[in-house]
């Protein structure tokens, strides 16, 4: 499947390539200035795709805060500190990019994602996610594994 651009279609944007992770930002975005972790503070949201773009469109948001009056229609915080509210999956198909990740929403919000039964996963997640264990503690990498699953779930 292709994604429309501006009502154009092109086969150069499929939809699992930036689609998918376009769509977990708005997500993200929308539950964020929907003002849903306020009213549900105990709320528990995993979001796919290591949230998309929104660690990356944060500072973006939050200079619309603080410029522009709709952003503030049902939220009084800067929208980037609501990001360690969430948790997210490992899905980013990039080390550095999940460090920066880990960097901004701590590495106690990441579990291991497959994107099973879907084909753009790695075959081996554990063993993706260890190749860049250099980027990553002992401890970071026990969390992210399976101990903040287990914690999260009470499994």
């Amino acid at each position: 499947r292709d994604v429309a651009v501006t009502g154009v279609q092109t086969c150069a944007l499929p939809i699992y390539l930036l689609g998918y992770p376009v769509d977990t930002t708005i997500a993200v975005a929308s539950v964020i200035m929907g003002g849903i972790m306020d009213k549900f503070p105990r709320l528990k949201l995993v979001f796919s795709h290591g949230g998309g773009y929104a660690c990356f469109a944060a500072g973006r948001w939050d200079h619309g805060f603080n410029v522009r009056q709709e952003p503030k229609v049902n939220i009084d915080r800067l929208p980037s500190s609501y990001l360690q509210a969430f948790y997210y999956d490992t899905l980013v198909h990039n080390h550095q990019t999940l460090r920066f990740l880990a960097d901004t929403v701590t590495p106690d919000n990441i579990f291991l994602g497959s994107d099973w039964p879907f084909d753009m996963g790695p075959r081996n997640p554990a063993e993706w996610f260890l190749q860049g264990s250099g980027l990553f503690t002992p401890v970071e990498q026990a969390k992210i594994l399976g101990d903040n699953a287990q914690r999260v779930f009470g499994i």
